[in-house]
């Protein structure tokens, strides 16, 4: 879920700046400009919140594994002997 939330803010980023950039050309009012600009930006922000929040997890879930794994190895070893 979170990859495609990230994927969607470059896509609302892509688009905010193409419409604002679009609005630069066809003379529109300088509010419609900024308001495409600061909805970019939010969206440079939140995607920059939830790469965090990705990471995050993706680093407590390695833990988990690598926890599990050796718990695994160490159970065959002492099987061995």
């Amino acid at each position: 879920i979170l990859g495609i939330l990230i994927t969607a803010t470059y896509v609302g980023q892509a688009f905010c700046i193409a419409r604002g950039v679009a609005a630069v050309f066809a003379d529109d009012r300088i509010a419609v400009i900024v308001t495409y600009l600061v909805i970019a930006v939010f969206c440079i922000l939140f995607r920059g919140l939830l790469i965090s929040c990705n990471e995050s997890f993706s680093r407590t879930m390695a833990a988990k594994v690598k926890g599990h794994i050796r718990s695994l190895l160490l159970e065959k070893l002492m099987l061995l002997g």
